[in-house]
């Protein structure tokens, strides 16, 4: 079931305490809080694969996805999203092909789409790239 990070956090304990091989989500959980105590758990997230938490990839499409959906939808409007660091930082990774570290609080991710076009520009720091998106979601299954 869905959680707030520090309720996932408090059970993430509660259940690596307890008798037996913990579900996975928590072993990953530990990784991650280990990486947030050292003190870059949004490096951590980028490079590594987990298999219960949202990868960036997903969370550079949901963005960019519902970016290109609104641009079809109304013509020239703003939209405007607010997101921890880790999605923005997502975003410019994938983007400018690094990572760029930790944003400032406050900082501005642009995204520039226009409806009909599979081109994004995103735009942070005085720099900006731009890039091809998929036109849907990816299937990576077998069977997809």
């Amino acid at each position: 079931r869905p959680m707030e990070p520090t309720q996932a956090r408090r059970r993430s304990v509660e259940l690596a305490a307890g008798p037996g091989l913990a579900p996975g989500w928590v072993r990953e959980a530990e990784f991650f809080w280990q990486a947030h105590e050292a003190g870059d758990a949004m490096a951590f997230w980028l490079v590594t694969p987990l298999l219960w938490h949202e990868s960036p990839a997903s969370v550079v499409w949901r963005m960019i996805g519902t970016s290109v959906a609104r641009a079809v939808e109304g013509g020239d409007r703003r939209l405007v999203v607010g997101g921890h660091s880790g999605c923005l930082r997502a975003v410019v990774a994938w983007a400018a092909g690094e990572d760029l570290g930790e944003p400032d609080n406050g900082a501005e991710v642009v995204l520039t789409v226009s409806a009909g076009d599979d081109v994004v520009t995103v735009a942070y720091a005085g720099r900006s790239w731009r890039a091809r998106v998929p036109a849907g979601a990816l299937d990576w299954s077998a069977s997809g």
